[in-house]
């Protein structure tokens, strides 16, 4: 453990030298516990530093920071400098508490009233000389007090501020994953002033702190490793905020002012390149022309953006699928029809037009659509387009009662990627009794066909394999049917624990002795395949699950635990596991 009475003997000798050599010519410019073990200093380096540093009570380095753009994962030579100071204040106190006799019990003077009796001299002469040792103070200062200044300028000040802290944690052209850590934790502050600028209704400044925020960080993408998402939620915060601004209640030249930003950044392609910026700015732009009675003004934006894509490109399509929403939007009728006639390629724009002739109860055009739609799909091999046009067949089919096509697409969605149980139903639903028990043997048949057909063209199939893939596709319609027989069947020769397990809640009341005499031996395989902790945990844990839901498995299972031990005595992490058993 680092304290402040062994760090010399525990930082590396480059880094403490430099750091006392920091000391001991003064860089150490700012320096004060602003709380009992929590300290704030400035260094003077080729930049001003801001060090943060926080004791324990015996001493002990608990915490620290730097702005500097060193190696986070190490101390650098300005905390080092710090250090130096703390020891030399402290090792000051210990000599003075020696040699001075304490005083005596006078109440302390409180911090309200020893601003009472500060001047105002004192108070500017404090201030410019603080203003010079620490230059987060000194900004602090000139903004707080902004509107004092007619000539400030607001905007270049805090453009200023965040390039600063920008470059301060870029090194050699990039954003390591520790420094985007600390940037975007910095870069949250601003969120947190821009929500109070809210909550004052101060707008103005609100709007120009949004607008920095916005052009400066996104770029910070291009040169940054932001997996931890720091910078990513500080920039989502700054695009909820300006959000927020909009719905607030401000005059219309105001908003004026904030569609002309918006529409200014969506040139930049960099908000559509990371994160989903870019959206977000699409749907402000088009809300805010609504707001402000210049609905044109998007389209023409838009209508550019569509120029300029290529023919079929994506941004083409996301463009035109735009200005369709927005055409509905401000209920411009006829542009929409036409828009959407011409662009009906489009699966998106195509689903749109199904929708409203679903709506109006015009199946046949409807159904019409979707016939050309999958068509073109395939000609594709969109088989995901084929399948949502399919969907809404079945859509239509119900809303016209038309059983043959509910019982097709609907046992076609029934075994599409495993068994699925609404369209499973859907497709039993449209038999009678006894008329389905015919239909579900028949399909029954077909998949056992099916396997045992596969199984013969594969080199690998044995035995157990062929009896896994039958209780795959048929266990999720015997559980449907309550074909419990036919489940404990494949079930009794199913060798994988897993495989048994799954289907261990369905049969465990009807066939309790029989499933004890399946898991037996499962267990027992699954042991002698385990590799390391974590699977011998996990043995335990399927062993422990039974034992517990079924008491009446204990003893053997145990038995299965005692095997494993005797036969595997040199697995001391399985021997461990085990153990938890007894």
């Amino acid at each position: 453990m680092m304290t402040i009475e062994n760090f010399e003997n525990q930082i590396e000798s480059t880094i403490l030298k430099r750091g006392k050599e920091y000391f001991l010519k003064g860089n150490v410019e700012f320096f004060e516990e602003i709380k009992k073990n929590n300290w704030a200093a400035g260094v003077v380096g080729t930049d001003d530093y801001q060090i943060e540093i926080q004791l324990g009570s015996k001493g002990e380095i608990k915490s620290y920071e730097c702005t500097c753009p060193y190696d986070y994962s190490a101390e650098c030579k300005h905390i080092v400098a710090v250090l130096y100071t703390i020891l030399k204040q402290k090792t000051t106190e210990v000599i003075l508490e020696k040699i001075v006799e304490k005083p005596s019990k006078d109440k302390k003077m409180s911090f309200e009233a020893l601003l009472e009796k500060i001047s105002l001299k004192e108070y500017q002469d404090f201030i410019k000389q603080y203003s010079k040792k620490d230059r987060n103070f000194k900004d602090t200062f000139e903004l707080h007090f902004a509107e004092k200044d007619n000539t400030f300028n607001f905007e270049k000040k805090y453009t200023d501020l965040i390039k600063k802290a920008i470059k301060s944690h870029t090194s050699r052209g990039f954003i390591d994953y520790y420094a985007s850590n600390k940037l975007g934790k910095e870069l949250g502050k601003y969120g947190a002033t821009i929500q109070q600028y809210l909550t004052n209704k101060n707008y103005r400044d609100a709007f120009v702190l949004c607008k920095v925020l916005v052009r400066e960080v996104c770029p910070v993408f291009e040169y940054c490793d932001d997996s931890n998402g720091y910078v990513a939620g500080c920039a989502e915060e700054t695009f909820t905020l300006l959000s927020q601004l909009i719905e607030a209640t401000v005059s219309l030249e105001f908003k004026e002012q904030i569609a002309h930003f918006v529409k200014e950044e969506l040139q930049n392609p960099i908000y559509f390149d990371y994160g989903d910026f870019g959206y977000t700015l699409i749907d402000m732009y088009a809300d805010l022309s609504i707001n402000i009675y210049k609905p044109n003004d998007f389209i023409e934006f838009i209508d550019a953006k569509i120029h300029k894509a290529k023919s079929y490109d994506y941004d083409r399509n996301f463009f035109i699928k735009q200005k369709v929403q927005f055409l509905s939007k401000i209920g411009r009728e006829n542009e929409l029809q036409e828009l959407i006639h011409q662009n009906i390629e489009i699966s998106e724009i195509r689903a749109i037009e199904i929708n409203n002739c679903i709506e109006e109860g015009e199946y046949d055009k409807a159904k019409q659509l979707l016939s050309e739609g999958i068509k073109i799909a395939e000609k594709k091999q969109h088989s995901g387009t084929v399948y949502q046009w399919e969907k809404e067949l079945l859509k239509i089919a119900v809303l016209q009662k038309d059983l043959p096509m509910i019982c097709y697409f609907s046992r076609k969605f029934a075994f599409d990627g495993g068994l699925n149980t609404t369209y499973y139903n859907q497709w039993k639903n449209t038999f009678h009794k006894e008329k389905w028990k015919k239909v579900i043997e028949k399909e029954i048949a077909t998949i056992i066909n099916k396997v045992n057909e596969a199984s013969k063209k594969s080199v690998l199939c044995d035995v157990q394999r062929l009896n896994s893939a039958k209780l795959y596709h048929l266990a999720p319609i015997y559980i449907q049917e309550n074909y419990f027989d036919r489940l404990f069947e494949l079930v009794q020769i199913e060798q994988n624990l897993d495989n048994v397990l799954t289907y261990y809640p369905y049969l465990k009341n009807q066939y309790s002795t029989e499933m004890v005499e399946v898991l037996v031996p499962a267990l027992e395989k699954e042991g002698e395949h385990s590799e390391g902790r974590s699977q011998y945990k996990n043995l335990v844990k399927k062993m422990q699950f039974l034992i517990k839901d079924f008491p009446e498995s204990k003893q053997k299972i145990l038995e299965v635990a005692k095997k494993l031990k005797v036969k595997y005595p040199r697995r001391p992490a399985m021997l461990e596991e085990l153990n938890k058993l007894f």
